[in-house]
């Protein structure tokens, strides 16, 4: 059933909405409430009404039409393949994570600035992206994805010969070479090349990409030693450069792909708003502090002499948060369509509170045990494989699940729109992880101390965001 007389501006409005309770809050925004969509429209409610708009094809759009290409373009964040991202995510994690820390402290320090700094960008380029895209305008999203990934990989190249200058002659190391200039590059050009794919709905060639780089995982399981995986066990042996060439196949890969999907891009057919912009800045920030927390453990070992090492790569133990991070944006998606439809089948309030807060914590409980089960297995495989593995690292592993909770818990309240009180949350828990590493230089800790700090300061940010999703989930507006 078609919209008959819809006005200028509700058709404006709603033209560049992509989901039904998108299209009623700007409808609503444009005045049209329940009682003006029955009398002058003939729906329901504003909801039933913005479910016509979303569905009639043939509505105005906010922006200028754009003739389709010939070729048919996937739709990014496709449900069916967001089970699958973590595992596009682990085999370069797999790399990244093994080389930390390194031999060397300075080669390691480097390695940790590179993964943050490149880590938070990759966040505010997909913020970007999605606001072209939320605009119907994939052609601008391939334009600006692929001069991200070329300026962003020219930025990091700069970047880290500068970096390795600076180490060579304010340092007494001679562990950093070009082998550090080229992991330094290589690490941003593939999260630029991995958000452009992503982002053109490429999960496959991605995974296609990432074939060299699991055949090396494979090779260094079978040679405990050679290849980039013997690092996880002994993560004071260095790799070899002659070692990183599977993965380096993956980058390159990766980022010719990228090239080639981002094929086509165009000018945007209008600008994007300031607030666009402003966005994509807090994503900065959200990706730059999540980043820290994840990595918290190889930074507290770098920087404090107090840190009594372990047999494993600290960081490895964050390897089954990042295969459960496709599991977490599908539960992220499934909780929003479980309250979409409580939205538009609720006639309470009290009751729509009561069945949102029941989705939240279903989706939360549902995340645990996919998290925790995913560590038991990753720790199980490491005990038969290292019998003499530390003790300590049940609690590192501990930590990473409540951490990944906490972090799932500031997804689900960023998408309710609090993403201003997370961004808040997360750099008072930052700020209170530096405060730790800043006393480990006056008073060495060891490095249970830093794993229960960590394991702490994760329990509070869970504790505070799950009270801030409850709040909000139980406000019908906050779905919208």
């Amino acid at each position: 059933m078609g919209v008959k007389r819809v006005d200028s501006a509700v058709a404006h409005a709603a033209g560049s909405s992509t989901t039904r309770s998108e299209a009623a809050v700007v409808i609503e925004g444009a005045g049209v409430d329940d009682r003006v969509a029955s009398q002058r429209y003939g729906a329901a409610d504003v909801f039933e009404l913005a479910g016509w708009l979303v569905a009639d094809r043939r509505r105005p759009r906010s922006e200028p039409a754009v003739a389709p290409s010939h070729r048919t373009w996937s739709t990014a964040g496709d449900p069916r393949w967001l089970p699958a991202r973590g595992v596009l995510y682990a085999v370069p994690a797999v790399v990244a994570l093994a080389l930390l820390p390194s031999e060397d402290p300075v080669s390691a320090t480097l390695m940790l600035s590179g993964l943050v700094l490149a880590w938070a960008a990759a966040y505010g380029v997909a913020s970007v992206a999605w606001s072209y895209l939320g605009n119907l305008d994939r052609p601008a999203a391939r334009r600006f994805l692929r001069r991200a990934l070329l300026v962003g990989t020219g930025v990091a190249l700069v970047l880290a010969v500068a970096a390795v200058f600076a180490a060579l002659v304010l340092t007494a190391t001679m562990s950093v070479d070009l082998v550090t200039v080229v992991l330094l590059t290589g690490q941003a050009a593939y999260l630029f090349a991995a958000a452009a794919l992503l982002l053109c709905g490429r999960e496959a060639w991605l995974l296609a990409a990432l074939l060299p780089a699991v055949v090396g995982a494979v090779l260094g399981l079978l040679l405990p030693h050679e290849g980039p995986a013997s690092a996880l066990a002994n993560p004071t042996s260095g790799v070899p450069a002659r070692d990183l060439l599977w993965p380096a196949a993956s980058v390159v890969l990766a980022t010719v792909l990228a090239l080639v999907a981002t094929r086509g891009g165009r000018r945007p057919v209008s600008a994007l708003p300031r607030s666009a912009w402003t966005h994509a800045t807090a994503q900065v920030g959200f990706g730059l502090f999540v980043a820290v927390l994840v990595l918290f453990p190889a930074l507290e070992q770098l920087l404090d002499p107090g840190f009594d090492p372990m047999p494993l790569s600290l960081t490895s133990l964050a390897l089954p948060l990042v295969l459960t991070t496709g599991i977490a944006e599908l539960l992220l998606v499934r909780y929003r369509e479980r309250t979409g439809a409580l939205l538009a089948a609720t006639g309470s309030v009290p009751r729509f509170a009561r069945g949102a807060r029941h989705a939240a914590l279903r989706a939360h409980l549902l995340y645990v045990v996919a998290l925790a089960g995913t560590t038991l297995l990753y720790g199980a495989a490491v005990a038969v494989a290292m019998p003499g593995w530390d003790v300590r690292l049940v609690l590192l592993g501990a930590d990473y699940v409540v951490l990944g909770t906490a972090l799932f818990a500031a997804a689900v309240a960023t998408a309710l729109g609090r993403g201003d009180r997370v961004l808040a949350l997360l750099s008072a828990a930052v700020a209170g992880l530096a405060a730790f590493i800043v006393r480990g230089q006056a008073v060495p800790t060891s490095g249970t101390a830093a794993i229960l700090w960590h394991l702490g300061t994760g329990a509070v940010l869970l504790v505070v965001l799950a009270v801030l999703v409850r709040r909000s989930a139980g406000i019908p507006v906050r779905h919208r």
